[in-house]
């Protein structure tokens, strides 16, 4: 597991990194926990070039989640109602 830390760690130094990191895996098995445990720390205690740097967490799931189901309601709804979906 080190080593993925390190590998995080490693591009967030690179001079080209411009993009986001994803941690993907599924439900339960600890995204958020190696997130929080293993590696904001070691991002946000980082200085490099005399810059410090602070995390954002987002929780795609948390927020793709109740769209589906949403669109699972509308479609029993319109079932229900004899309508087309």
């Amino acid at each position: 597991m080190e080593e993925l830390v390190e590998s995080i760690l490693d591009y967030v130094r690179a001079d080209y990194t411009d993009y986001a990191v994803m941690i993907n895996g599924e439900w339960g098995s600890g995204k958020t926990y190696f997130w929080n445990n293993k590696v904001r720390n070691k991002i946000e205690s980082m200085k490099l070039n005399g810059k410090s740097y602070t995390t954002i967490y987002m929780s795609l799931y948390r927020n793709i989640k109740p769209r589906r189901n949403k669109q699972k309601n509308i479609h029993r709804n319109n079932a229900t109602n004899g309508q087309k979906s």
